[in-house]
């Protein structure tokens, strides 16, 4: 009897760590509702000195693709002045770690053809995150189309309970605007994303910025 009630410890390891997610999300949501933030995120690429550092977001205060000099996002530095908005760090950098992790390179010296055919074997194969990954790039923007996504569920709720997964994203799309910024080394938007009704695909669409 005590072995049919079992639960998998992977599961409820798993089924925390959504929650977690979940509850840090609707708080940030909160917070920018609160301050009345309406600019669209913008990841940053690491600094001109750095080949490699902590991932930052900036939240500008206002609509605009205007961004604060490295001067004012560098350490530990969360408000910006000029312009006026936040430099955080985004939910999916822990996730995106993994992925520089497990592709084993440093991403600044590698492209965007190297993810395209590198990344779906880690996402696919080795880690499971999904059953089908394809990064394409279409002039300015990158499209990415995601099947079979271990953190539908996750995004789902996400999306439901907040304001800001269309922008600054789940874990899942926040961690592949990390990965793009850090190979292009330019600024990398979410400009859309879209999921289809049976939750089966998810396609989002990356502006790189000059």
């Amino acid at each position: 009897m005590v072995e049919r009630l079992a639960i998998p410890a992977r599961l409820i390891e798993s089924e925390i760590a959504d929650a977690s997610t979940i509850s840090t999300m609707k708080a940030l949501d909160r917070l920018l509702l609160g301050l009345d933030y309406r600019g669209r995120p913008v990841y940053l690429p690491p600094s001109r000195m750095q080949t490699e550092g902590p991932a930052k977001v900036f939240i500008p205060a206002v609509p605009g693709n205007r961004l604060p000099p490295e001067t004012e996002t560098e350490g530990d530095k969360l408000v910006t002045r000029n312009p006026e908005g936040l430099s955080i760090t985004p939910p999916g950098e822990a996730l995106a770690n993994l992925f520089q992790e497990k592709l084993a390179v440093k991403l600044n010296e590698v492209d965007l053809d190297h993810l395209a055919s590198h990344l779906p074997g880690i996402l696919v194969g080795e880690l499971q995150l999904m059953k089908g990954f394809r990064l394409t790039r279409l002039g300015g923007t990158i499209h990415i189309r995601i099947e079979g996504s271990a953190h539908a569920s996750l995004c789902t709720s996400i999306e439901k309970e907040t304001a800001i997964c269309q922008t600054l994203g789940c874990p899942l799309t926040s961690a592949i605007a990390i990965t793009l910024a850090r190979t292009t080394r330019k600024p990398i938007t979410i400009d859309t994303v879209e999921t289809s009704d049976d939750r089966k695909t998810t396609e989002a669409w990356y502006g790189i910025l000059k």
